[in-house]
């Protein structure tokens, strides 16, 4: 189990990395994301020497990396590097499990995440909280608020993008 934990400590297990020792194995790059080994070990293989990317993906998408034997996901270890408390919860503002660009994570609460999630592959519009009714008319709803039946799909696209900018602020997105 991964949690957080103060003073720029990030908890994987029982576990836990301070930035001091984290900045001794790697370097942040916090443009691209990408984490580099800044040393290694006398038995180290070739693949995991000075230099090279200190990471692989997991089954779910995200970038992992070991540090002495353990794994850590690294838009965690993101926030430990630049010093920052490791949030519960991390959000990959473009959706990108890869993608630990520093200006690509924000801290965000359960819900946050959840409103920054794709459109569901069962959609009938391609879009969040538009569907097509059985006369043909498209109703937008957010939550369990029904904004509206409207004949074009563009209109409701539009009240669907103005409610969820109202009610969710910077993690609103209707695509």
């Amino acid at each position: 189990m991964r949690g957080r934990s103060g003073n720029g400590l990030i908890r994987n297990g029982s576990n836990l990395i301070a930035q001091k020792d984290l900045k001794q194995w790697v370097h942040y790059d916090e443009c691209s994301g990408v984490f580099t080994r800044i040393q290694d070990t006398a038995h180290t293989p070739i693949a995991y020497r000075k230099g090279t990317r200190a990471e692989g993906r997991n089954a779910q998408g995200y970038i992992e990396l070991s540090i002495n034997g353990t794994r850590y996901r690294a838009h965690q270890l993101a926030f430990v590097y630049m010093g920052e408390e490791v949030p519960k919860m991390i959000d990959h503002k473009d959706r990108v499990r890869h993608n630990n660009a520093w200006s690509n994570l924000r801290a965000c609460t359960s819900t946050e995440n959840n409103r920054n999630r794709k459109v569901q592959a069962r959609s009938t519009t391609g879009h969040k909280g538009i569907g097509v009714r059985a006369n043909g008319k498209f109703r937008a709803s957010i939550g369990k608020k029904n904004l509206g039946t409207f004949t074009k799909l563009e209109d409701a696209i539009a009240a669907r993008t103005a409610a969820e900018h109202k009610h969710y602020g910077d993690f609103a997105t209707t695509k």
